[in-house]
């Protein structure tokens, strides 16, 4: 079952790592008001499910155009990918894109009219960055707006502009008022850490098909350069996020697991590197990991926000990340 062709064309366990995001973003936008008024609100959970719902359906819709815009680089360096092999036809893949993308849109509109301007804006992104930009030096920044921009995807259930209408009744807050700025500091604070972390590791993603690498190279140190900026990025949020989050504690202790995993990550990277001799698959290695401690860098903001509890409920959706991503590749 897991061989399915379309389980890899939508790298499944990549999605395990959207909610997370949502999650986040969802926390913040309440921080400063009181959690039970909302809650008692009959639709607000089912807002924060059809924003999860809507943004993998966005991220699906991106993980197949991405195939689709990439037959041609993938027939040289990944061609048992579904749509070069012809395992799934290409006007299969156009419909599912456009499947996706609506689906997402019209449930983003279910919720108000500034979380559809959001998804909207995600999938022009999305859209730019398969087709144009991929390649380029912006890379890197696109990927990381794209997914800086879900953590507003979720913020957005409860801001609306000027009391934007909502199709399901549900409490809404005028855009740029808050009883407490600094849910907007925070809200700062996570979208930059998020750009940063996928920054990284497109950066890094960038070099995981080429073949040139070689100890020649210094690929370990350059690895190692990566992971000094890394920890440098962990230190400065820490500093930062403790005067901002309601349980700095929490936070701090789930950062310092960030960090010793991360730094784990890194040293079997280099290690590979040193004993197979081949830079690529240290650095397919580190993508794959970046992209599955994305959820615990959610979770330790989450924690931070809302308890150590919440964080680790939110960090067991690495479990089927890691499962899924010794059957289905996740890059």
């Amino acid at each position: 079952m897991l061989n399915n062709p379309y389980l890899k064309l939508l790298r499944i366990p990549n999605i395990f790592t959207v909610p997370p995001d949502i999650i986040l973003g969802f926390l913040i936008a309440i921080s400063s008001f009181e959690v039970s008024y909302f809650l008692s609100q009959g639709n607000t959970i089912a807002n924060l499910l059809m924003l999860i719902i809507s943004s993998i359906l966005l991220y699906l819709g991106g993980l197949v155009s991405n195939d689709f815009f990439d037959i041609k680089a993938d027939k040289i360096e990944r061609p048992s990918r579904p749509l070069v092999s012809g395992a799934i036809q290409k006007k299969v893949a156009v419909t599912l894109v456009i499947l996706f993308f609506v689906s997402g849109c019209l449930l983003s509109l279910l919720v108000n009219i500034t979380s559809t301007a959001v998804a909207v804006f995600l999938i022009t992104l999305i859209i730019l960055y398969n087709f144009k930009l991929k390649n380029g030096f912006y890379r890197p920044f696109i990927m990381g707006s794209i997914r800086s921009l879900n953590i507003i995807f979720g913020f957005s259930s409860f801001i609306g502009f000027f009391g934007a209408h909502t199709v399901m009744s549900s409490p809404q807050i005028p855009f740029g008022y808050n009883t407490e700025p600094h849910s907007f500091m925070l809200l700062s604070l996570v979208c930059i850490s998020i750009f940063f972390h996928i920054f990284m590791l497109t950066f890094v993603s960038s070099k995981e098909t080429s073949r040139e690498f070689s100890l020649k190279n210094k690929l370990g140190i350059n690895i190692k350069k990566i992971f000094y900026v890394y920890i440098s990025f962990l230190i400065i949020i820490g500093i930062i996020g403790t005067l901002l989050v309601e349980h700095p504690r929490d936070y701090l202790v789930f950062l310092i697991i960030l960090g010793i995993s991360s730094s784990l990550v890194y040293y079997k990277a280099h290690q590979k590197i040193l004993n197979l001799k081949e830079g690529s698959l240290a650095m397919q290695f580190i993508v794959k990991n970046m992209i599955t401690l994305l959820i615990l860098l959610d979770s330790t903001f989450i924690a931070g926000i809302s308890g150590a509890l919440i964080g680790l409920v939110v960090a067991f959706f690495i479990f089927p990340v890691i499962f899924l991503s010794k059957k289905i590749n996740m890059t």
